[in-house]
């Protein structure tokens, strides 16, 4: 799981799930993202405080747990 290996990094499911279900949040349906893509986003949150550097050390991380394929 993507999620598990991304210790430190608040995010979660892009498709939040409602009723039981999975269903599309309103930004990605807004977007016309399809949800068969929408069940495989990551939903990142940054705080007030978050630096430039803690997002560009979050996006290495995401890239290479996205290219090791466990």
């Amino acid at each position: 799981d993507l999620m598990a290996r991304l210790d430190g990094i608040a995010c979660s499911a892009g498709a939040a799930c409602h009723a039981g279900g999975a269903q599309v949040t309103a930004v990605l349906e807004a977007m016309g993202v399809p949800c068969e893509t929408a069940v495989g986003t990551l939903r990142l949150s940054l705080g007030r405080f978050t630096t430039g550097d803690e997002i560009d050390r979050a996006a290495e991380m995401i890239a290479a747990a996205v290219s090791d394929p466990r």
